[in-house]
């Protein structure tokens, strides 16, 4: 892992437009310091960032180079980044439900990639701030609307650590799933002030259009380990993923697979 105390500057590998640069150089340095990041995978963001809002300018799109479009730019990389280590446990044609889906970027990013693939989103607030990319149900956070064994796969996907019952969203999670849980979750460093930490969430959610009402707990690795072997779930997969985000993080991903 690679401490940034200061911004990288844009590759000088490609040739982009100078006021796009500048933008970037402008907005890059407003981000918090320090980050943690995988020093490839900020050269990777840095160009990709560059190419999209290249793509933006040129085809003068009404769509200004702001922080939110940073962000969430930001946001679709590390998601993209992070769909290749989950991947092969979404076969094609699979029923999947997007539990926490907010912005539905992810699981458009799915629908896309793996054929035939049927996903529905589940949340329990309607605010993006532009249209939804796949067809959404809102619950009330306690029962979700769906038989048992409705899907193959569900996502919780950055969304335990916004439940007050975090235990009860995953055996309703196991209930209405025949198959595979996939989790992503993000766990605080002990030295990071949650306080902090939330002030730093919030915004971000603002900027991806979500708006900042949402409850936060501080989730433990521990707490998510112990929480699926209770429930008898058995991880095939976990791994810590990579991330670009200014806060004092980390990310994980757990396989589960639910018991018959």
């Amino acid at each position: 892992m690679l401490l940034l105390t200061k911004p990288m500057p844009i590759s000088s590998s490609k040739i982009f437009d100078p006021e796009v640069e500048r933008k970037l150089r402008l907005l890059w340095n407003d981000e918090h310091s320090p980050i943690f990041v995988h020093p490839k995978m900020i050269r990777s963001l840095i160009e990709f960032v560059a190419d999209h809002a290249a793509e933006k300018l040129h085809n003068k799109s009404k769509t200004e180079l702001n922080k939110n479009n940073l962000t969430r730019l930001r946001v679709m990389y590390e998601m993209r980044q992070h769909f290749q280590e989950y991947q092969s446990f979404i076969p094609p044609g699979s029923t999947i439900l997007d539990i926490g889906t907010g912005t539905g970027f992810t699981a458009d990013y799915i629908k896309q990639q793996v054929p035939q693939t049927q996903i529905t989103g589940l949340d329990v607030t309607n605010h993006v701030d532009y249209p939804h990319l796949i067809p959404r149900v809102l619950y009330d956070g306690e029962r979700m609307p769906f038989t048992d064994k409705s899907f193959a796969i569900s996502l919780l996907f950055y969304t335990l650590h916004h439940a007050r019952k975090p235990e009860s969203v995953l055996k309703e999670a196991m209930r209405v799933t025949s198959k595979t849980i996939i989790v992503i979750e993000e766990f605080e460093f002990e030295e990071a002030s949650h306080e902090e930490q939330m002030l730093l969430e919030q915004k971000t959610l603002m900027q991806i259009g979500l708006g900042n009402e949402f409850y936060h707990n501080n989730l433990t690795q521990q707490y998510l380990e112990d929480l699926a072997k209770d429930n008898k779930l058995q991880i095939k997969k976990t791994i810590r993923l990579p991330t670009v985000s200014p806060r004092k993080l980390e990310k994980h991903l757990f396989v589960l697979t639910v018991p018959h």
